[in-house]
């Protein structure tokens, strides 16, 4: 007998169904791209919104430094937006080191995320039902993926940019489905880590998935059948095989309660019975949310204490009576169970019962969970259409029909979210006593300058919700840009009796605003004291130190001045004001030296800082000590001051003096007196003082270190 290795075989022919089947998947996977980005692509022209982009983005100082060795560390040990995230952190970061503050960059960020997750979701959720059925589940599965990319519940995740932790850990949370697949078919060590690191970076993008085990153990249910099978584990075995995963969900659990102290609402202002209401209607919410989704918000008020009641009875009707269905049916459609599970298990770690924030709901919960919906919905439907003759055609046309109306749906949603005005005005549109989208579009006004409009925003959320520490810190704002100062303490103080007990950055921002109402109304004192309380809650507040040194140097306390200009400069080196009174300090010390040397750090950061080229141009050229004279550089900063402000008669001035110390009388003369016709005009009695004087010098030859005393 002709030895094995000897023996020549025919190659194996290629299956055509196989080939087929990848190019089946490739051509759904690139539809579905096509399809998000198609629908999801007009944030792109996006603006950031007012609603925690700041603390996220646009006005975090370690976001905005890019990817820095210190940016780092503070993402993985701080507690910042009452999270810990630092993943997420980490890919807010790289946006702004590659993007900046275009928002559209960080628009399509998340794009790009929620587009990868869907993909994921289609190939997972394939491979994990294919082999279950001798039916072939891709369209299943492609219209799963397709109503968790196009349903309008996913505007919230996707085009609001603080909630790149939603799409950053569904990234993770398919991950850590397909890793759990591998190691299901065919379990090692290696596999499982693979599953337990994903699962890892996913808690430390957000710790909503917490749930992740539970999750894992339903999959083994269905559809991977492993209670049951050629090798079957008990229910015991699975559990057992989770432990390790459960322990970094313990762990999430533990930091998260701790990061989020400050922002879970004190047990008096929402009862144990009122949480309870509103997890359960929470749940029959979204899912009305998921068949009719219509007047969607970024914020919903908590219903009436009648409603919320009604509501949740139907809920708990609604969860007994479908868990009980679902459990007798779990043999013959064993995906029901599945999916309610999926869905009830997902929504335990955001449904209410810990209460943080003041919403009742929010559609950015639904993200992951919905999944187990659309699952039960999907497979059921399916199954139920082999019943007709005509099912799969009608199927396929009501799948068409669905796809399209929900991408039709979530486009005209995402126009609501193109900036903040847009999107607080249809929120107040949809909603009824909205404290938060009151407060949130008087801050729109506000920066818009329309302090009236504002005032009567923030007065609304202040009525709405009298317990708020944000609305009366904003009406304490609206109040002190119309100069009632009283008014305006009372406010701050009223919001600070509100704040955390254990203090924040907010509590500080507080303070700062307090500070700054005391030194308007000439209590300095109180000023000095709330600047003090509120760099010692927050060191890292540069305007803190900036105002406070302000204050000190008014009142001639300049050794104290000069120390919190250069604590400003430390933790904001390229503060171009903080610099420029950093010199004003510093002259009116008599450092002349040490004030030009600042002038010329903060013309290093701004070329056309017209404080710097006027004062350092002054320096230069009217110094008391002639060796910090240089009239020709002084000549030069400033002729730049006065090409950038041609009609500011303190410039001219400055022009004047140095034409004059070089020797350019004739010009001189001209720069004079046009400041003096500018200072006239403006009724400025005392720069018209002193031009007449300089001027009438200039005209009889006299440069501006020859003038008489």
């Amino acid at each position: 007998m002709t030895p094995a290795y000897l023996r020549l075989s025919m190659p194996k022919a290629p299956d055509p169904n196989r080939s087929a089947s990848k190019k089946r998947t490739v051509l759904i996977s690139l539809a579905l791209i096509a399809l998000t980005w198609l629908v999801f692509g007009q944030t792109l022209r996006h603006e950031f919104i007012n609603f925690d982009d700041q603390d996220y983005v646009f006005k975090n100082p370690h976001v905005l430094a890019g990817l820095t060795p210190n940016g780092l560390m503070w993402a993985f040990t701080t507690f910042a937006a009452g999270n810990w995230h630092p993943l997420t952190w980490i890919s807010h970061m790289v946006d702004a080191q590659i993007f900046g503050l275009n928002a559209g960059g960080h628009h399509f960020t998340n794009v790009l995320l929620h587009s990868l997750s869907t993909i994921l979701l289609f190939l997972v959720l394939h491979q994990m039902t294919n082999n279950r059925s001798r039916t072939n589940t891709v369209w299943r599965c492609a219209f799963v993926a397709a109503i968790f990319a196009l349903h309008p519940l996913r505007v919230e995740s996707v085009d609001w940019v603080s909630e790149r932790k939603d799409v950053l850990s569904a990234l993770f949370f398919m991950l850590t489905l397909g890793a759990y697949l591998r190691y299901a078919r065919q379990p090692s060590a290696m596999r499982y880590l693979a599953t337990g690191f994903f699962f890892a970076l996913g808690l430390m993008a957000k710790p909503m998935l917490v749930t992740i085990p539970l999750v894992l153990m339903i999959i083994d249910f269905w559809p991977l059948g492993r209670l049951s099978g050629s090798q079957p584990r008990s229910l015991w075995q699975l559990f057992v095989e989770k432990i390790p995963l459960l322990l970094l969900s313990l762990a999430s659990s533990v930091v998260t309660w701790v990061a989020q102290g400050s922002t879970i609402l004190a047990m008096e202002q929402r009862s144990v019975l009122s949480r309870l209401e509103t997890a359960l209607s929470s749940v029959l919410i979204y899912i009305g949310e998921m068949f009719w989704p219509v007047r969607l918000a970024p914020a919903y008020p908590f219903l009436p204490d009648d409603s919320a009641q009604w509501l949740a009875i139907g809920s708990a009707v609604l969860i007994v009576g479908c868990t009980i269905l679902f459990f007798v049916r779990r043999r013959r459609q064993p995906y029901l169970l599945a999916g309610w599970l999926w869905y009830l298990v997902m929504l335990i770690p955001v449904i209410g019962l810990v209460q943080v924030g003041m919403q009742s709901h929010a559609d950015r919960y639904t993200y992951l969970p919905q999944i187990g919906l659309y699952i039960l919905a999907v497979w059921a439907a399916a199954d139920a259409a082999k019943a007709l003759r005509t099912g799969r055609m009608i199927t396929a046309m009501a799948g068409i029909v669905i796809v399209l109306s929900l991408a039709g749906l979530t486009w005209r949603q995402e126009s609501y979210w193109h900036d903040s005005k847009t999107l607080w005005t249809h929120t107040l549109a949809v909603t009824n006593h909205n404290g938060l989208a009151e407060d949130n579009l008087g801050k729109v006004n506000f920066e818009e300058r329309a302090i009236d409009a504002a005032t009567a925003h923030f007065e609304a959320a202040v009525r709405l919700r009298p317990n708020w520490m944000e609305a009366h810190g904003d009406l304490g704002n609206a109040r002190f840009e119309r100069q009632r100062y009283d008014d305006a303490i009372t406010e701050f103080k009223r919001a600070l009796a509100l704040s955390p007990k254990r203090a924040d950055t907010r509590t500080a921002d507080l303070l700062y605003d307090l500070g700054n109402a005391y030194r308007r109304k000439g209590d300095n004192q109180n000023a000095i004291g709330s600047y003090r309380r509120a760099a010692e809650i927050a060191p890292d507040r540069s305007r803190v130190h900036f105002n406070w040194g302000n204050l000190l140097r008014e009142i001639g306390r300049l050794d104290e001045a000069i120390e919190q200009y250069r604590e400003t400069l430390r933790i904001e080196p390229k503060f171009v004001d903080a610099h420029n009174n950093l010199a004003l300090a510093l002259a009116e010390k008599g450092l002349i030296r040490d004030s030009i040397r600042e002038y010329e750090e903060a013309l290093q950061v701004d070329r056309r800082s017209l404080v710097a080229l006027n004062n350092l141009a002054s320096e230069l050229a009217a110094s008391a000590d002639a060796a910090n004279r240089d009239p020709r550089r002084a000549l030069e900063l400033a002729e730049r001051a006065a090409s950038l402000a041609p009609e500011n008669p303190t410039i001219l001035r400055t022009l004047a003096t140095a034409y004059s110390q070089n020797h350019q009388l004739s010009a001189a003369v001209r720069a004079a007196e046009l400041a003096l016709g500018l200072a006239q005009r403006r009724a400025d009695a005392a720069l018209t003082s002193v031009l007449q004087r300089e001027l009438t010098a200039y005209k009889s030859g006299l440069s501006y270190d020859q003038l008489p005393p």
